[in-house]
C-alpha cells in the first residue's frame, strides 16, 4: 500500500450526524479497504462518539470520503487533498529508480535498483505480468533486483510519501541442454544405417563433438551419427554454454572373428583346453568347425576342443566373418610322467592294495583320477589305490615346456598267485669264480629265460651260474600268471668300475643340488669327499649339496677302492626378474597394460595373477593385462636356476560420475550452511562452481554454501572428467526486525507500554522477556506491563527469522518483592567440532546444568531427530551417529532457548 498524509484543514475532520465512506487506494488505484461510518464526530486530531476502538490522526494513503460530510468550513462532497506538513499540496517531481548495470542479464545474476536517500522507510514491490506482486523487507534506498518484472519503491518521511514509476528488469534463463535420440543406441554403420541427436532448438550455437572431439561442420541443433562412441553437444547463448551428457552409440563396426588359443595342447599338458574367439558384443552368433565339420550346439565365442583343427565363423547385424584356422595337439614329451608304486600292479604276486606316487612329489598341488573321474579328496602326492582300474594324477611336472600335466596311466590290477622272483644264495660278489641265482616257482609247464644286462642268455633252467658283473633277472612263464619278469639282482665280480663317466653340475645360489655317480650298487660301499675332506655321512652313490667344490667319491667292494674323477660343482646367481609397466597400471574401461622383464633366452616365463594362471612359456617374458590384480613373473634360466619378481599391483578406475540433484536441496535463508554432496569417487580431483566462476579451495567430493546461485562441479580421474550439471540454490533473505516503544518505557506498576515490531507481508512473530518465550504473543506488537528486557523474533513467509533490537522497560514504583528472571547465559554454548565427521560434544554451562534443561536436535527440514544423548563429564555431553547434514541444536531451560546449526559430513 500507498502511505501517504492526507487530511483536510490540517488533518482534522468534523462530522455531525450524517454518514460517511471511507475508501483506501493503492499504488494503482486499485481499493484497497472501505468502511461506512454512522454518526460519527471527529475532533482535537482523535475521534470521538459511538465508533468503536480508537482511530489515530489520519496519517497514511490517499483516502477519498463519499457520502453527505462535513468539513469545517460547511463544505460537503468534498475530495480530500494530499498535504504537506505546511498545508501545501505536494507538487515535487516524483523519484525514479536508476540501475546500476544493465537491466537484462543472465539468470543468477543481478542488478543493484536505487532510489533518493533521506527518506524514513522504504518499502520495494515487485509486481508480474500476471498480477503476482513480491514485497521485499529490505528497508533501504537500494535492492538487488534477481527476477523479471517491474520494481516500484514506496518512501516515506515526516512531511509525505512518494511512489516510482514502474522499473522493468529481465531476467534470461541459464541454457538447457537436453538431447533426444532418434534411432537405436546400437546400429549397423557399415550398412548405411544411422541414429540422429537432437537437442534444444533456438539457441546461438551448436557444437558436436565425438570422444570430446569437435567434430567439423556438425554446428546444428541436430546431427546425424554413423559411428560408435560418446557424442555430446556444446549450445550456447548469451548466458553461457551448456555441454549435455554422453550419448554413447555402437554401431557395430564389420564383424572380426580371430582365434586365440592359451594352450592349445591337451593331455597330458592339460586334461581341458579353451580356444575364443573374438568378441563381437551382443547380437552376434558364433558357429565352430572342426576340419569342415559342423560342431552342433556350439554357439558361443569359447569351445572346449579335442585334438584337431578349428575355425569359428561369427555372424551379427554388420556380416560374417571367418576365423583362421587353429590346431589343437597333444604333447607327450614329458619327463618323469610315470607313477611309482609301493608293489606290483599287475601280474601274479600283486596285493590286493598298492600305494600310489605321483612322478613330482615337490609339485603345490595334485588331482588324482579313477577311470579318468575325478576322486574327490585325493590331492596329496600319493594314493592308497584299492581297486583294480586304471589311475592318473594331474600334477606340476616342471616341464619348461608344459609346467602341468597329467600322468600316463597306470593300471592295478590285483592277483593271488605268489610272485616269481630270484636269489642269490651265496651272496651277489666275489673276487673270482661263479655265483648261482635261483627261481623260486618251479612245477607243470613252468619255463624260464634269463637275461644279463638286459640281454637274452638262452638258459631255460631254474637256476644259473653267473661269472660276470651285472644285473640279471629271469622271464617266468606259469600256466596261471602267464609271463612274468622276476626282481633283478647285480652281482659283482672283481674290483668296483665306473660304468660311465660322471659328469659336472651348476648349484643354484641359495639352493641343493644332487650330483651322483652312474655307478649304484648295492655290494659297493661310498665315500663323497668335498676339496679333499671326508665329508661325514655322505655314503650313498649320490649326495645332496649346498655349495660349491670339488667333489670326488670312493667307491669300495671286497676286492679294492677306486676314487672317481673329480665333479665340479658351479654356483650359479638366481635370475631376479623386475616387472616393468609399459603404461598405465590404473587400467580404465577396455584399457590393457603390457608388462615385461628383461628377456634371458632359453629361460621360462611363469606369469601369475594372485594365485592364478596367467601365462607361461620359453622366451615368455612379456604379458599384456586387462584384469586388476597383483602379477608376479617366475623365471627358470637354462642353468635349472629358478627366481620370482616382486609383484606389481594393476588397478582399475571406472569413469568418473557426477550428479547434483535439487530435489535434494530445499530454499534456505541467507548466512545459513547448506551441504551439497556430489558423487564420492577414489583418486579423483573435484572443482567446485558457483556462477561458472571457480571457489577457491572447494576441491571435496562436497561443499557447504551459504548464500544462493547457480553451482556444478566437475570431478576428474585418469579415466576422464564428469560435469555434474548445475542446480539453482535459493537463498531467502532474512526479515527486518525492529521494535519501537509507542510510549514511554518507565512507568508505575499498572501502567504499560506498547512495543511495535516492523511490518510486512507474511511476518510471524515470537515475543520474549530476557531470553524466555512469553506464550500466546504472537502479534506484531506487545503490550508489556512489567520490568525487563524484551525483544521478538521475526519469522517471515519464508521461514527465514531474525531477533529485533532489545527494549528495557523499567518499573520503578512497585513492589520489591516482584523480582525479574535472571537471564540465562546458556546463550554461551558451544558445539564442536563444527562441521564433524562423527561426535558432536555441546558444552553447557554449569550454572545452567544445574538447572532442567531440554535438548531437541532438527534436522534441515525441520523434522525432530531421534538422538542419544551421552554425559562425558560436568556440563559436557556427546551426541553421535548422525548422518550426513545440517542440523540445529535446540536447548531450553525455564528463562532461556537457544539454537546452534552443526554439520556432520560422511
Amino acid at each position: 500500500a500507498i502511505d501517504a498524509i492526507a487530511s483536510a484543514n490540517g488533518g482534522y475532520i468534523i462530522s455531525t450526524d450524517y454518514s460517511m465512506s471511507l475508501y483506501k487506494f493503492d499504488y494503482v488505484g486499485a481499493s484497497v479497504w472501505s468502511k461506512a461510518f454512522q454518526n460519527v464526530y471527529y475532533g482535537g486530531g482523535y475521534q470521538q462518539g459511538n465508533f468503536s476502538g480508537r482511530m489515530a490522526k489520519l496519517t497514511g494513503g490517499r483516502f477519498l470520503f463519499t457520502g453527505t460530510a462535513y468539513i469545517l468550513n460547511g463544505s460537503n462532497d468534498v475530495y480530500i487533498a494530499k498535504l504537506d506538513s505546511n498545508g501545501v499540496a505536494y507538487s515535487a517531481a516524483t523519484p525514479v529508480v536508476t540501475a546500476g548495470g544493465p537491466t537484462t542479464f543472465c539468470q543468477g545474476d543481478s542488478v543493484l535498483l536505487t532510489v533518493p536517500n533521506g527518506y524514513t522507510t522504504y518499502q520495494w514491490i515487485k509486481s508480474t505480468s500476471t498480477g503476482v506482486k513480491t514485497y521485499y523487507t529490505s528497508n533501504s534506498n537500494t535492492l538487488y533486483a534477481k527476477d523479471n518484472g517491474g520494481y516500484i519503491c514506496v518512501m516515506t518521511k515526516a512531511n509525505g510519501t512518494r511512489v516510482t514509476p514502474f522499473f522493468t528488469v529481465t531476467v534470461n534463463p541459464i541454457p538447457t541442454n537436453n538431447v533426444t535420440q532418434t534411432g537405436s543406441s546400437s546400429f549397423c554403420g557399415a550398412a548405411g544405417q544411422s541414429t540422429t541427436l537432437t537437442t534444444t532448438a533456438g539457441y546461438t550455437s551448436y557444437q558436436w563433438k565425438l570422444g570430446g572431439v569437435s567434430i567439423a561442420g556438425a554446428t546444428t541443433n541436430t546431427y546425424v551419427a554413423n559411428s560408435s562412441g560418446s557424442f555430446t553437444v556444446s549450445i550456447t547463448n548469451g548466458c553461457g554454454t551448456v555441454t549435455s551428457t554422453p550419448n554413447t552409440l555402437n554401431a557395430n563396426n564389420p564383424t572380426i572373428c580371430n582365434i586365440s588359443c592359451p594352450e592349445c595342447f591337451l593331455a597330458p599338458c592339460h586334461p581341458s583346453s579353451i580356444i575364443v574367439a573374438t568378441d563381437n558384443g551382443s547380437g552376434t552368433t558364433y558357429q565352430w568347425y572342426s576340419g569342415t565339420t559342423l560342431v552342433q550346439s556350439s554357439t558361443n565365442n569359447t569351445y572346449n576342443p579335442s585334438i584337431g583343427s578349428y575355425t569359428c565363423i561369427a555372424t551379427n547385424a554388420c556380416g560374417t566373418a571367418t576365423s583362421p584356422l587353429v590346431t589343437v595337439g597333444s604333447y607327450n614329451n614329458i619327463p618323469y610322467n610315470t607313477i611309482q608304486s609301493s608293489g606290483l600292479t599287475f601280474g601274479c604276486g600283486t596285493s590286493n592294495s598298492v600305494i600310489l606316487t605321483a612322478p613330482n612329489t615337490s609339485s603345490p598341488s595334485f588331482q588324482w583320477y579313477f577311470n579318468s573321474n575325478i576322486i574327490n579328496g585325493a590331492t596329496s602326492s600319493t594314493y592308497t589305490a584299492l581297486t583294480a582300474g586304471d589311475y592318473s594324477v594331474y600334477f606340476k611336472n616342471n616341464s619348461s615346456f608344459c609346467p602341468f600335466s597329467m600322468s600316463d596311466i597306470l593300471t592295478f590290477s590285483p592277483s593271488a598267485d605268489i610272485l616269481a622272483t630270484i636269489s642269490a644264495p651265496s651272496g651277489t660278489s666275489a673276487c673270482t669264480g661263479t655265483l648261482p641265482l635261483t627261481v623260486n616257482v618251479s612245477g607243470a609247464g613252468v619255463t624260464y629265460h634269463w637275461y644279463f644286462n638286459n640281454n637274452t642268455i638262452g638258459l631255460s633252467t631254474g637256476t644259473y651260474q653267473a661269472s660276470a658283473s651285472g644285473s640279471y633277472y629271469c622271464q617266468v612263464y606259469r600256466p596261471s600268471c602267464g609271463y612274468q619278469n622276476t626282481n633283478a639282482i647285480t652281482l659283482d665280480f672283481g674290483s668296483p668300475v665306473f660304468s660311465t663317466p660322471v659328469v659336472n653340475f651348476n648349484l643354484c645360489q641359495g639352493g641343493i643340488k644332487n650330483i651322483y655317480l652312474y655307478t649304484s650298487n648295492v655290494n659297493y660301499t661310498y665315500q663323497w669327499k668335498l676339496n679333499g675332506a671326508i665329508i661325514s655321512g655322505a655314503n650313498a652313490y649320490n649326495y645332496n649339496t649346498i655349495q660349491p667344490g670339488t667333489f670326488t667319491c670312493e667307491v669300495s667292494n671286497a676286492c679294492s677302492t677306486i676314487i672317481s674323477s673329480p665333479i665340479i660343482v658351479t654356483q650359479v646367481a638366481l635370475p631376479i626378474p623386475v616387472i616393468s609397466a609399459l603404461g598405465n597400471t590404473n587400467l580404465c574401461p577396455s584399457q590393457t597394460c603390457a608388462l615385461t622383464t628383461p628377456l634371458i633366452n632359453g629361460s621360462y616365463y611363469y606369469w601369475k595373477n594372485g594365485v592364478s594362471y596367467a601365462l607361461s612359456g620359453t622366451n615368455q617374458n612379456n604379458y599384456t593385462s586387462n584384469t586388476l590384480g597383483s602379477y608376479t613373473v617366475t623365471v627358470t634360466d637354462p642353468n635349472g636356476c629358478t627366481g620370482i619378481s616382486a609383484p606389481l599391483l594393476i588397478t582399475s578406475t571406472t569413469i568418473p560420475i557426477a550428479s547434483l540433484n535439487a530435489n535434494d536441496y530445499p530454499l534456505i535463508c541467507y548466512g545459513s550452511p547448506l551441504l551439497l554432496k556430489g558423487t564420492s569417487s577414489n583418486n579423483a580431483n573435484y572443482i567446485w562452481y558457483r556462477n561458472n566462476v571457480i571457489i577457491p579451495s572447494a576441491i571435496d567430493s562436497f561443499y557447504i554454501t551459504t548464500s544462493s546461485g547457480n553451482f556444478n562441479y566437475l570431478v576428474t580421474n585418469v579415466c576422464g572428467t564428469a560435469n555434474s550439471g548445475s542446480i539453482k540454490i535459493l537463498a531467502n533473505s532474512k526479515p527486518i526486525a525492529t521494535i519501537n516503544a509507542l510510549s514511554n518505557t518507565t512507568f508505575c506498576n499498572g501502567d504499560s507500554v506498547i512495543l511495535q515490531a516492523s511490518i510486512a507481508t507474511g511476518n510471524t512473530y515470537s515475543w520474549f522477556k530476557y531470553n524466555a518465550i512469553i506464550n500466546n504473543a504472537l502479534n506484531d506488537d506487545y503490550t508489556a506491563k512489567l520490568a525487563g528486557n524484551y525483544f521478538t523474533r521475526v519469522t517471515n513467509k519464508y521461514g527465514c527469522y531474525k531477533q529485533s533490537n532489545i527494549i528495557s522497560v523499567t518499573v520503578p514504583c512497585r513492589a520489591s518483592d516482584d523480582m525479574e528472571l535472571n537471564e540465562s547465559n546458556l546463550n554461551t554454548i558451544r558445539v564442536y567440532p563444527n562441521p564433524s565427521n562423527d561426535v558432536v560434544y555441546f558444552e553447557i554451562p554449569k550454572s545452567s546444568a544445574k538447572k532442567n534443561f531440554q535438548v531437541l536436535v532438527f534436522d534441515a527440514q525441520g523434522r525432530l531427530v531421534s538422538v542419544t544423548l551421552r554425559l562425558v563429564s560436568d556440563g559436557l555431553w556427546m551426541i553421535n551417529n548422525l548422518d550426513a547434514g545440517m542440523y540445529i541444536l535446540k536447548v531450553n531451560d525455564d528463562i532461556t532457548s537457544v539454537s546452534r546449526s552443526f554439520v556432520v559430513i560422511k
